[in-house]
């Protein structure tokens, strides 16, 4: 059986779903990448930034009105990594960043996340950004080089209780893409 999966922009009464959601996926899916004490202190801390929810940025993939995955993008950087900021080389202007790309795990390896990041990548290059740029998580690597993106820099998130999460900084050239297609 198909089932018919809708992309919409993530409202603010979205977020107690999505948390729960993106807490669940990391528990599963991320759970042989990071020892349960991190993922916690990742959890307590908050994979999402919800100020997220107040624009038209954060998307939602949903199926018989249940939350599958979400996943957005943003001209900021992740609060978490203040002293980071991704420029696009070939504007010199910021390039924008993906946000808080979650599949819920009893959905995993069905498309969602791929569906979720042709929308985000799509939307950015409507934008008018040339790159776009991530903080991966160990997890999520193997995914995002699928789809063309390039790793950069080791990424540490320092969490409470003196935990850190190691991801890796990693972009992608989107209208070099866009032209190619054409």
């Amino acid at each position: 059986m198909t089932v018919s999966i809708k992309i919409r922009s993530a409202r603010r009464d979205d977020a107690s779903a999505l948390v729960a959601m993106h807490a669940l996926s990391l528990r599963r899916l991320a759970s042989g990448f990071y020892e349960p004490e991190v993922l916690e202190a990742f959890i307590t801390q908050g994979p999402m930034d919800l100020v997220m929810l107040d624009g038209d940025r954060y998307f939602v993939a949903e199926a018989n009105g249940h939350i599958l995955g979400s996943g957005g993008w943003s001209p900021n950087v992740p609060g978490y990594h203040t002293s980071f900021e991704q420029q696009d080389t070939d504007t010199g202007m910021p390039s924008a960043v993906v946000r808080s790309l979650f599949v819920h795990p009893d959905a995993a390896r069905r498309g969602i996340a791929s569906a979720l990041m042709m929308r985000v990548e799509a939307e950015i290059r409507a934008a008018g950004f040339n790159t776009a740029s991530l903080h991966a998580t160990l997890s999520g690597i193997p995914f995002y080089r699928g789809r063309g993106w390039r790793g950069g820099l080791p990424v540490v998130v320092r969490l409470p209780g003196g935990h850190s999460l190691v991801g890796l900084s990693m972009t992608k050239q989107l209208m070099g893409e866009l032209k190619a297609a054409a």
